[in-house]
């Protein structure tokens, strides 16, 4: 019930390798492909609530980077068959119909909307080659290009873009004038951790009405090369008298 399942998976992911099962004595690798595998099962499971499916996708996340390849790669297959149909709670099926213009009542936990971006985040976090991450690329475009202001769905997106950024960057052209706050602070993280950055977006981003896009710009300007930094002085100098104090302060640990 509740982040429970996220809790448990937290505990495992901070475990060493070298722990064991209290009760058991069993390796507590073996024990996190165990538990990942009922998560797995319980977020196929269509006669489970979307609400509590969406919960085990997200611990199921946790757990990724701590499962060996073989693992990962079986489930991530398993999860883009379940992104293609999760199916639905006949709960969840009331809620959805409560939605009709002339519902005289709505019911809207919109637990249907979540479950479907939470699998999608869990397959970029499984994917381990290129051709894995541009196929979740494939089915995040659309949903970037016709974005939903609607949280947290916008903030998934987000985690997806940043998840799968080691191997299929998403366009830029998408992420820095996204609607989304939380992807346009995904993208400046996106822009900084690329080998060849487009300077011209560094003022872009300087611009943004977010806080926490400028606040990203300046951690990552501190962190760049002295030779690179000198192309920046001016957006520099921007942050440094910026209307956030907070975004002040980062800027400030600028060389």
């Amino acid at each position: 019930m509740g982040t429970t399942a996220r809790q448990c998976a937290a505990f495992l992911m901070a475990c060493s390798d070298d722990h064991s099962n209290v009760g058991t004595g069993e390796p507590i690798r073996l024990l996190r492909e165990r538990v990942a595998v009922h998560l797995l099962l319980w977020a196929e499971d269509r006669n489970d609530t979307t609400d509590r499916r969406s919960e085990a996708v997200r611990a199921l996340s946790i757990l990724a980077k701590t499962l060996p390849a073989p693992v990962r790669d079986d489930m991530f297959e398993r999860l883009m068959c379940l992104y293609q149909d999760p199916g639905e709670h006949p709960a969840d099926a009331f809620d959805r119909r409560t939605q009709h213009p002339l519902s005289r009542y709505k019911i809207n936990t919109q637990g249907d909307r979540r479950l479907p971006a939470e699998i999608l985040h869990a397959t970029a976090v499984f994917a381990t080659t290129a051709e894995q991450a541009e196929h979740v690329q494939q089915r995040l475009l659309p949903h970037l290009s016709h974005a939903e202001q609607k949280q947290p769905h916008d903030w998934l997106q987000a985690q997806t873009v940043l998840a799968l950024d080691r191997l299929a960057p998403a366009p830029t052209s998408l992420t820095v004038s996204h609607p989304s706050q939380f992807v346009r602070q995904t993208a400046v993280i996106c822009w900084g951790r690329a080998d060849d950055r487009d300077p011209s977006l560094a003022r872009v981003f300087a611009e943004d009405s977010n806080t926490g896009v400028r606040h990203n710009l300046a951690r990552i300007l501190a962190e760049l090369p002295p030779g690179e930094r000198l192309k920046y002085e001016a957006v520099t100098d921007r942050l440094r008298t910026d209307n956030s104090a907070r975004v002040r302060q980062a800027a400030a640990q600028i060389p």
